[in-house]
């Protein structure tokens, strides 16, 4: 095979154009379909709805069910037994952890971490007033340091311009 057939451009294999992608019939399908989907949620938002009442009196709204008095009875009872369950089970694990605790030697650790708390809230209020006062004593000393160093400085400064003035007489 020469070099020219090679480069020739009959022997180079054809590609298939890439299809392109764009508005055609496919999308204003969708959009009619969103459309009608939509006229169809208004519609049935339009539609009355039965509304229930619910112990704490929130009005619970659903389309294709209506609650009858006896399933309501029904509904309470079932809520109140889940609650009283829970308030059971609540006091059984208080009672587990208060077991614990006596069988460790705290038998009455609410009191005793309440009175650690009053402890701990004195000594607290306590190393604020004593940070305070030495906070208050370090600004005092401070104060009459940066005063007595003033006093220092002045006599200081005039020794150097009397030794300043001394030297420019002798020159």
């Amino acid at each position: 095979m020469d070099k020219s057939e090679a480069t020739s451009p009959d022997c180079i294999p054809a590609t298939a154009p890439k299809r392109k992608r764009g508005k055609g019939k496919s999308s204003m399908i969708k959009d009619a379909a969103s459309e009608a989907y939509a006229k169809d949620w208004d519609a049935e938002a339009e539609e009355p709805k039965a509304k229930k009442t619910h112990l704490t009196g929130d009005e619970i709204v659903s389309p294709m069910f209506v609650m009858t008095p006896e399933m309501t009875k029904h509904a309470d009872e079932q809520i109140r037994k889940m609650l009283e369950e829970k308030k059971k089970k609540k006091e059984d694990l208080k009672a587990a952890r208060d077991a614990r605790l006596k069988s460790i030697g705290m038998d009455n650790c609410d009191e005793f971490y309440m009175q650690k708390l009053a402890e701990v809230k004195k000594f607290a209020e306590t190393v604020a007033q004593e940070t305070v006062k030495e906070a208050k004593e370090m600004l005092e000393q401070i104060q009459e340091t940066s005063e007595a160093d003033a006093l220092e400085a002045a006599p200081e400064s005039a020794t150097v311009a009397e030794a300043s003035e001394a030297s420019t007489k002798v020159i």
